[in-house]
């Protein structure tokens, strides 16, 4: 599949695209630069790939957790080529594509991403490896303290994201150091590892029309359940 991936739910803004089974991706650590940078690099990576948006199977979008304006921007522009075009669209957990990222750089079985939430708070997942190489999640992903993370300590897990930047001693601590076999620091989303996760998706049925594609924001499920 032609696959057009895009990612601004923290510092960073990536794209990716799939011609084939070449995979071409940029990506700038740019704070509150996204809206600058974004269709730019889009039609920079288009160019490269030699593609056009009408010659796309489908979209993939981070949609969360993250950055409320960054995951606003993604979900804008992903809805707006979706509908221009006629495209499907499938969205991917940031934390997933985290989980993703430390499969593809040490071959990781089990995942605990972490992104900053500020205010004290982390994103969190837990995530394993199936079969075919793609992340599939544990459990829920929720919002929490970083003193209040759980996992199980049957499996030696890698932590990635800035979360972990921000609380490795504490959260290794947490799960047990034993269980905790590799930490990777300063990693963020990136959508060249949301291309194999949208390819899978897209196989399993889990494409959305363009109104459907839209961001997660776990706080604001976390406070309509309290």
């Amino acid at each position: 599949m032609k696959i057009l991936a895009l990612d601004t739910s923290t510092s960073a803004c990536s794209v990716a695209i799939c011609n084939g089974a070449e995979i071409i991706e940029t990506s700038k650590i740019a704070p509150r630069q996204h809206n600058e940078l974004l269709l730019k690099m889009l039609d920079s990576i288009l160019a490269e790939a030699g593609l056009n948006l009408s010659k796309l199977d489908g979209l993939a979008f981070g949609c969360g957790p993250g950055s409320f304006t960054g995951l606003r921007i993604a979900a804008g522009v992903i809805q707006a080529m979706a509908f221009a075009h006629d495209l499907p669209v499938v969205p991917i957990s940031t934390l997933r594509t985290l989980s993703q990222c430390a499969y593809r750089e040490v071959q990781a079985q089990y995942v605990l991403p972490a992104l900053d939430a500020v205010m004290g708070e982390i994103y969190w997942g837990c995530y394993h490896l199936n079969s075919e190489n793609i992340m599939v999640s544990l459990q829920e992903e929720i919002i929490c303290k970083p003193q209040d993370i759980q996992a199980d300590k049957e499996h030696a897990w890698v932590g990635i994201g800035d979360g972990w930047d921000l609380y490795s001693a504490m959260m290794s601590e947490k799960i047990g150091v034993e269980n905790v076999s590799q930490v990777l620091l300063q990693h963020f989303p990136l959508a060249r590892d949301m291309i194999p996760l949208a390819q899978y998706d897209f196989e399993a049925g889990k494409a959305v029309s363009a109104e459907k594609a839209l961001p997660v924001y776990l706080r604001d499920e976390l406070y309509k359940k309290s």
